[in-house]
């Protein structure tokens, strides 16, 4: 189920967020990963615009990792989101 919008989905049809374990995991300190389940606990987002652009996103997905985003959390899943929103715009007009 997605944490912002509630919709539920296949989980093939989610982003997983989740809080990385270590440095080496993930060039950031979130781990977001379009292809499927990884250890830990995570939050799912489903795949429409409206989802990753909306104002709640951040704290929606804070209350489900249980953690509190920084400045770079944030960026991180900022700049997803561009270029989540890049990429859909990009199959759209194609």
């Amino acid at each position: 189920m997605c944490v912002v919008c509630r919709r539920k989905a296949v989980q093939s049809a989610l982003v997983r967020v989740r809080v990385a374990m270590s440095g080496a995991e993930a060039p950031g300190p979130l781990l977001i990963n379009e292809s499927g389940p990884s250890r830990g606990r995570g939050a799912y987002v489903c795949r429409r615009i409206e989802c990753w652009t909306a104002d709640t996103r951040l704290l929606h997905l804070e209350r489900a990792l249980g953690a509190t985003f920084g400045r770079l959390e944030t960026a991180q899943i900022d700049e997803f989101t561009r270029a989540f929103v890049a990429d859909a715009a990009t199959r759209e007009g194609a």
